[in-house]
């Protein structure tokens, strides 16, 4: 089916994407929220369904989530990439507690397969999040 221009207005798709906006946590959140799109697809819808199901219940019930110290560090990052030039020490500071978070995030969501093929964990939707991302064994230790 072909849908209009203007079909995420006429469903008040975009003032649901607003109201998501208004309760991101950084500028990264919100960016995320803006790339939100319309879908028709029914695996897509599906996906999307089980991680807000899940993300809610993580919400409402997980007081151990870690949703502090969301810091949008993309201009530190890029400062850094020409040679002779360095971080501030808050700016080193902001991307250790980002890089503290987001292990603290894949740790909560990473849970082991249990016996039998069932489902994995208490987070299925999530399983996988975190495992495409890079390790500085260096810098980070090992979980």
């Amino acid at each position: 089916m072909i849908y209009p221009q203007n079909y995420e207005q006429k469903i008040a798709f975009d003032n649901i994407r607003q109201l998501l906006a208004a309760r991101c946590l950084s500028p990264l959140g919100t960016e995320k929220v803006e790339e939100m799109a319309f879908s028709a697809e029914p695996e897509a819808i599906r996906t999307l369904l089980h991680q807000t199901a899940e993300m809610t219940q993580v919400l409402r019930d997980a007081d151990a989530f870690p949703s502090d110290n969301f810091f949008d560090v993309r201009e530190a990052l890029k400062k850094i990439r020409v040679d002779g030039t360095y971080l501030l020490e808050n700016e080193l500071f902001d991307i250790k507690r980002s890089l503290d978070t987001i292990n603290a995030i894949v740790k909560f969501f990473a849970t082991p397969l249990p016996p039998e093929g069932g489902q994995r964990g208490l987070f299925p939707a999530f399983a996988g999040f975190g495992c495409r991302r890079a390790r500085f064994s260096r810098f980070v230790p090992a979980d």
